[in-house]
């Protein structure tokens, strides 16, 4: 499992300060009725042999609406200098989307969104720590290049703004890429998708080692969202807008696809899942996290 650390995420040998992983932009012009974040992890821990549903009130389980929330996670420096103009980059046309106007989308400002959608991801994912499966080296390409890293899949959709426009989940997983008949000695998580609703738009994130990873363009496809990474050479058109079922499908399905049959409420979690799944078996590792609004 992952440890915190004193220093940056981003491996800066300084101190952290609080910061707002959406940025602070967002909670003023989108301002929530909603005074409190519902936080909740769930996984099953199969060290026992016998899988025992667990679930917990998470790190940011506390009051503030989800778009408001800080976590101590980066220095200073990052959080005033490359990831404020990440922020400020994104802030016009992430702001369109999220009003549902998708007209005055063009390639630079996809860059733009796709760069801000990695950097949240990146930052969500220290909520808890057992859902920790981005390297270091990726977030460290993201702070020199102002990019995701080349092999992440980043898609965005339209969503109705009655959608809990501040749910959120992130999954991350231990997949083999080879097979084998025996599990790791350590189970790390090297795969995760986040996917965040931003009011009348959501953002969908797959990354891990590319052995596992689909085809970008035909992943979004039999979604029906729209490719924001790898960078598309012209802007996409209007995807339709997806009732919550729809949005949970996007979110589940590449666990779906690599063997997940059943899902607790928010998700499960056991240690290893082998390649070679059969159908019909129950995987053995799925960390899920949720944060939605409450009153």
């Amino acid at each position: 499992m992952a440890q915190f650390k004193a220093q940056c995420i981003f491996d800066k040998p300084a101190r952290r300060t609080a910061e707002h992983i959406f940025g602070q932009w967002m909670r003023d012009q989108f301002p929530s009725a909603f005074r409190n974040t519902e936080h909740l992890t769930s996984f099953t821990d199969y060290s026992t042999g016998v899988p025992v549903p667990t679930m917990a009130k998470g790190r940011m389980n506390r009051n503030g609406s989800p778009h408001a929330q800080q976590l101590r996670l980066v220095c200073e420096s990052c959080n005033n200098e490359w990831m404020s103009r990440l922020q400020n980059q994104a802030k016009e046309p992430l702001t369109s989307l999220m009003r549902n106007d998708w007209s005055k989308l063009d390639v630079p400002s996809i860059k733009s969104v796709a760069a801000w959608v990695a950097m949240v991801t990146m930052c969500l994912e220290f909520a808890d720590l057992k859902t920790q499966a981005i390297p270091l080296a990726e977030r460290q390409f993201l702070m020199s290049t102002g990019t995701p890293p080349p092999d992440w899949i980043i898609c965005l959709g339209r969503c109705r703004t009655d959608n809990a426009p501040g749910t959120m989940w992130h999954r991350a997983a231990m997949l083999e890429t080879e097979k084998t008949q025996s599990p790791p000695q350590q189970f790390q998580p090297n795969y995760q998708t986040t996917t965040i609703c931003l009011e009348a738009a959501f953002a969908h994130v797959l990354s891990g080692p590319v052995a596992l990873l689909p085809d970008p363009k035909a992943y979004a496809e039999s979604l029906g969202v729209r490719v924001f990474w790898p960078l598309p050479q012209t802007a996409p058109s209007e995807p339709l807008v997806f009732t919550p079922e729809g949005i949970t499908r996007v979110a589940m399905q590449f666990w779906r696809d690599n063997g997940l049959v059943t899902d607790l409420l928010h998700g499960t979690r056991s240690p290893f899942i082998p390649n070679n799944t059969l159908p019909g078996q129950l995987p053995q590792s799925l960390i899920s996290l949720l944060l939605r609004k409450s009153r």
